[in-house]
């Protein structure tokens, strides 16, 4: 059963952070509840927690001392009623950034991203994994592994299936954390493709290459930050440069 320490100065706070949990995700064992840093740091090192969630601001040692001393392996998730530690927050290579007060929908995409981050990468997607897609008043469960791309749109991601697309309510990035990313590549800052979909690629010119999907009329262009990855000899035979 994995390990998890809640860190927060806030007793109330602390007891509604172990309610949620327990009712989001009844498998996590919570081990410890510090209300003060240098006791959340004993009882890391006494525990060796999977997960610990982190106030940032508590006597003794404040959130982000505490985060410099953790080893590599744990997966921090910062809750806090400040937005200025954000980016300080994920140099320290934070899975999430809770913001005080936050939906039992907020802490639900935590715990799915948290998930995705302790599951073994099998490089495969389960055929039964599914996420649901709403357009107008019709909703469906679909199959992850028949999704051909994904589009950033906002707050919104556009999800592009054979025959029809839906906006899906999740940030790009947050999606990309859902899925595998072995079967969902990244091709420019706001496109990822299904590699098991794809077609072919075309070399338009020194800089420029496009992405072609089975049944999508549609090409997609590759930034050259990510050019490398279908020049690499090691990818699909289906590579062309023609």
């Amino acid at each position: 059963m994995l390990k998890a320490v809640i860190a927060e100065d806030e007793v109330n706070l602390l007891r509604f952070l172990r309610r949620k949990l327990e009712k989001h995700w009844p498998q996590l064992n919570i081990v410890a509840e510090c209300t003060d840093g240098q006791a959340a740091f004993n009882a890391i090192e006494r525990h060796q927690p999977d997960v610990v969630f982190l106030d940032i601001q508590m006597n003794e040692l404040t959130g982000i001392e505490l985060a410099a001393k953790l080893p590599k392996k744990t997966h921090l998730v910062f809750v806090t009623a400040y937005d200025s530690y954000a980016l300080k927050a994920f140099e320290f290579g934070a899975i999430d950034y809770l913001l005080k007060p936050f939906s039992d929908a907020r802490l639900l995409q935590c715990v799915t991203k948290l998930k995705n981050h302790l599951s073994p990468k099998t490089g495969q997607t389960k055929q039964n994994e599914t996420i649901k897609l709403t357009i107008g008043t019709k909703s469906w469960l679909q199959p992850i592994e028949e999704i051909k791309a994904v589009c950033a749109q906002g707050r919104y991601v556009e999800i592009i299936c054979e025959n029809r697309s839906a906006l899906l309510r999740m940030p790009f990035k947050d999606f990309l954390d859902f899925v595998d990313q072995q079967l969902f590549w990244q091709v420019n800052r706001g496109i990822a493709i299904n590699i098991r979909h794809l077609d072919y690629v075309k070399t338009v010119d020194a800089k420029h290459m496009q992405i072609f999907l089975n049944d999508l009329s549609r090409p997609f262009t590759i930034s050259r930050r990510f050019q490398s990855r279908f020049k690499n000899p090691l990818v699909p035979s289906f590579i062309s440069s023609t």
